[in-house]
């Protein structure tokens, strides 16, 4: 059985906050210009990290001891890329042109999707990790800030 979860932010909003059955229970912060978000979820607090200009890579770290828990990795030009935590790897793949279905898989299937509709969404699941939903939830971001910087310009 799949589980649901909603997720909200504002339209320049730097922070995003996910739900289940109206309760609060992840969040993903960055500041004005989307650098080192932080995030909590499951009594866990993170940072993400990202270093590089054209090849970037998010390292996901647990802010208690600063141990780096994985790797997200970018492939903007194929709208994909991957996760690794610990020794696993997943990956993620934006959907369709419009960009507002992501999806993380493995091997056997899609283990999570994202669906997003101007600054809320949801998120579907059969197995939780909510280490992998808030790494989703650190690519999205990535993705509004390329967007809005490609406004920019």
């Amino acid at each position: 059985m799949e589980t649901r979860l909603v997720w909200k932010t504002k339209s320049f909003g730097n922070c995003y906050e996910i739900f289940s059955k109206g309760e609060l229970t992840g969040v993903l912060r960055t500041n004005q210009w989307g650098q080192h978000p932080t995030g909590q979820i499951d009594n866990i607090s993170l940072k993400f990290i990202t270093k590089g200009l054209l090849n970037q890579k998010t390292e996901i770290i647990n802010s208690a001891d600063n141990k780096i828990l994985g790797m997200i990795s970018y492939n903007y030009q194929k709208s994909k890329g991957e996760i690794k935590i610990g020794e696993k790897s997943v990956f993620w793949k934006w959907e369709n042109f419009w960009k507002n279905e992501l999806f993380i898989h493995d091997h056997t299937g899609t283990i999570i999707k994202y669906a997003i509709s101007q600054g809320i969404g949801e998120i579907t699941f059969k197995e939780y990790s909510g280490l992998l939903i808030l790494s989703g939830m650190q690519i999205i971001n990535m993705h509004r800030q390329l967007s809005a910087s490609a406004l920019l310009v």
